[in-house]
């Protein structure tokens, strides 16, 4: 089944060229006063996401219309960044991913106050490493230093996330 899309590759590579090595798009047109022909295209959100305003597109994503122009066809699932920067959109940092992989590749929290994804220090004053896995919290252990609890769970990371393991 082929999805909807936004915009078509045609469309898209009419309005626009798109350097893979870079990730980077330009317009091929003017497209008004402050839009003109090799300027670069898109503007970065505040969360990191590259975006761009296409007339009759609406609001598009980046990462998501690198892989429409390369690969000729819209996203069905979620596209992510391997190396978890949100506006790297070179095609090769760029991969399909399920909503649980995507989420294996975030970062810590805003909230985070140990710096580690998966890491936080309970009241005993111990550091408890724990990771996510089908929705559900697992305990990793509790461990006196902040390295230990990180190790473990940069080990079960790579364990069970595979290439989607942030710290890989």
């Amino acid at each position: 089944m082929k999805l909807k899309t936004p915009i078509t590759q045609e469309k898209l590579k009419d309005l626009l060229h798109y350097e893979p090595g870079t990730g980077e798009f330009l317009w091929r047109k003017d497209r008004n006063s402050r839009a003109k022909k090799g300027d670069r295209a898109g503007y970065i959100r505040p969360d990191g996401y590259v975006i761009f305003n296409i007339s009759g597109g609406g609001t598009l994503l980046g990462h998501r219309l690198a892989w429409l122009y390369v690969h000729g066809d819209w996203p069905s699932g979620f596209i992510d960044h391997a190396n978890g920067n949100k506006s790297d959109n070179r095609i090769a940092n760029l991969r399909p991913a399920t909503r649980a992989q995507n989420n294996m590749n975030k970062g810590p929290g805003a909230s985070n106050k140990s710096g580690v994804k998966g890491v936080s220090k309970d009241s005993n004053g111990k550091w408890h490493a724990y990771i996510g896995i089908d929705g559900r919290l697992h305990s990793l252990g509790r461990f006196e230093a902040l390295d230990e609890a990180a190790a473990t769970r940069v080990a079960a990371e790579r364990e069970l996330f595979g290439e989607f393991a942030r710290c890989a």
